[in-house]
């Protein structure tokens, strides 16, 4: 961004959130498929999943605002970012799949 530092200091931070976000849902899922295996107590695999929708709903809300700043930087400075698009739209629908499976775990832990 030529003309506003501060609007690309904060491309950069939606980025990196998105990556951190995404990094955390790895994270809490991977704890929880481990402790199922060694069967936990039910209220850390409850936390893990509440921790697990966190992120990834704060992945989703962080991944649209690093949309909205790829497409002002896409027309302002007339160059594609092909490879932040395909990551961008990689980890949002890898998010979008988790958070739907979530539900259907949670609805079914709690029948």
């Amino acid at each position: 961004m030529k003309g506003y530092r501060f609007l690309s200091l904060l491309s950069s931070f939606a980025g990196r959130a998105v990556v951190f976000f995404f990094i955390v849902s790895l994270l809490c899922l991977s704890l929880y498929i481990l402790g199922n295996y060694q069967d936990f107590l039910d209220s850390t695999q409850l936390f893990l999943l509440a921790g697990l929708r966190v992120s990834l709903s704060l992945e989703m809300i962080t991944g649209i605002w690093l949309a909205g700043f790829l497409v002002r930087r896409n027309i302002r400075e007339h160059r594609p970012f092909a490879i932040r698009w395909i990551l961008l739209t990689l980890s949002f629908c890898a998010s979008a799949v988790l958070l739907a499976a979530l539900r259907l775990v949670q609805q079914w832990l709690h029948s």
